[in-house]
């Protein structure tokens, strides 16, 4: 009974081969991780395989290599010397072999649930920090602060999960891999634009800087274009526009370009204010800082503030409102932050 082996759980096989192939991908593997990985593709022959076929798919020379080095057979070295080479002969067999692969793969699950265990990655900005994520196609990721995004990239998507907070996206163009960002309760679909998306308690809003977006709400995120019979579960956006939703849309504005720009200035490092309030910039201050913030005097609450700062920079903007805008901040025994009209204007009235 020594020759009879045990059927492997392909599923598992699957993830274990993924796994493999990026720690190959990542460097050279030290000896115990040979001997690992020699143990591993001894335990069954399917393993092997596996291994060498998710190699071509994915492209990984670096794992074709570690393979022949390991099994310097006949077999292993024609599939090194067959995915190396660039004739079309030799490329249409690995094409052939690939897909084959790919319909077998597709009859237990589809391409998409192998690729998301294969490419996902989560991504996180803490409080007063951002995140500059260049992703797998060179399409750029911004992550404000206290945000968190996970990177599900494969063969047939391209896919972000904001949880929490705010991005800004720059997008490739690849029409036949769409890119979605999935916040709450919709769904924001580009091929080649630039937009940004904030997930607050209220509601997520979507603000395009660049080309066209397409949101859908839950119900029919997954439809196919045309079989939606509510238009106003779905809304195009273009360029210089923003809509928001919750359960369902708010109208869609206009944004002018300076509106634009103020509002997108964070990407650039920095906060643009032109004349809102302090109670609105304190709600925008406190996001960045774990200090509790508070207007103590409520006359200078309406109080109209303009400028340019340092994105982040709590301490620096509340130095420019004592100096320029004769409002006194001090920090209780608490550490929380007091703010009121200084006290040299209420001696004056006095």
């Amino acid at each position: 009974m020594s020759n009879v082996l045990p059927f492997p759980d392909r599923a598992k096989a699957r993830q274990e081969a993924a796994d493999w192939l990026m720690r190959i991908d990542r460097g050279s593997l030290s000896e115990a991780e040979r001997k690992a990985l020699s143990d591993w593709l001894a335990g069954h022959p399917s393993r092997r395989l596996l291994l060498v076929e998710l190699a071509r798919i994915w492209g990984s020379m670096d794992s074709l290599s570690v393979l022949a080095e390991l099994f310097p057979d006949p077999a292993t070295s024609r599939v090194e010397v067959d995915a190396a080479r660039s004739t079309r002969k030799k490329a249409f067999g690995a094409s052939v072999s690939a897909l084959l692969l790919i319909v077998a793969l597709l009859a237990i699950q589809p391409v998409t649930q192998f690729w998301k265990t294969v490419s996902a990655e989560t991504y996180v900005a803490r409080t007063g920090q951002q995140s500059r994520v260049i992703l797998p196609d060179g399409s750029r990721m911004i992550l404000n602060t206290r945000s968190e995004a996970r990177v599900i990239y494969g063969a047939r998507e391209r896919r972000v999960e904001l949880l929490k907070g705010e991005a800004y996206f720059e997008v490739r163009p690849d029409p036949r891999r769409p890119f979605a960002v999935e916040a709450a309760a919709g769904s924001v679909r580009a091929v080649g634009t630039a937009f940004s998306v904030h997930r607050q308690e209220s509601g997520v809003q979507v603000l395009v800087s660049e080309g066209v977006v397409e949101v859908a709400l839950e119900r029919n995120r997954h439809s196919r274009r045309g079989t939606a019979t509510l238009a106003d579960q779905y809304r195009r956006v273009e360029a210089g526009s923003t809509v928001r939703y919750r359960e369902a849309f708010s109208d869609s504005q206009s944004v002018s370009a300076a509106e634009l720009g103020r509002r997108l200035a964070w990407t650039e490092g920095r906060w643009e204010f032109e004349g809102e309030t302090l109670l609105v910039i304190v709600g925008e201050l406190q996001r960045y800082t774990d200090r509790r913030i508070e207007i103590r005097d409520p006359e200078i609450a309406t109080l109209r503030i303009g400028g340019y700062f340092d994105v982040g920079d709590v301490e620096g903007f509340l130095r420019a409102l004592e100096e320029g805008f004769a409002v006194s901040s001090q920090t209780d025994e608490d550490g929380l932050i007091v703010l009121t009209r200084h006290s040299g204007d209420q001696a004056d009235e006095e």
